[in-house]
């Protein structure tokens, strides 16, 4: 990952990592490069080890309807596929290793949000050879 993510002017999301160790790793490289993120707790949770999209899916349409934006940092092949799900625009052939999405929805609940493609409104890709936000 590149020493320092460029972000300016960005709002810091809420972070759900998978508890796996890389996962964790990825966050934890991620708070060197934005430093405001060191302030956030991240969510670790069993539930995004997985490698399927439905399970995924699944996990959204039961977040909490009060985050305005949600990150996510999972695993293959599951996030490109829920990537290439949710935010039709980004025809991802794959998120690279230490990657992760931020997205967000106009509707009013997670819920309705997956229940069909292309309702997501991705805030940002981030891929550690951008060293940036997309």
């Amino acid at each position: 990952m590149h020493a320092e993510i460029e972000v300016s002017g960005r709002e810091i999301p809420q972070f759900f990592v998978s508890t796996a160790q890389r996962a964790r790793e990825t966050f934890d490289g991620l708070t060197i490069g934005w430093p405001l993120l060191g302030e956030q707790f991240p969510n670790y949770d069993d539930a995004l080890y997985t490698f399927d999209k439905a399970d995924l899916i699944d996990w959204i349409a039961a977040a909490n309807d009060g985050l305005d934006s949600i990150a996510l940092i999972g695993h293959n092949p599951a996030m490109t596929e829920l990537a290439n799900f949710l935010c039709l625009r980004l025809a991802l052939s794959n998120l690279p290793t230490a990657g992760w999405l931020w997205f967000g929805f106009d509707d009013d609940s997670w819920g309705a949000s997956v229940q069909s493609p292309g309702r997501g409104r991705c805030h940002t890709l981030y891929t550690p050879k951008s060293g940036k936000l997309l």
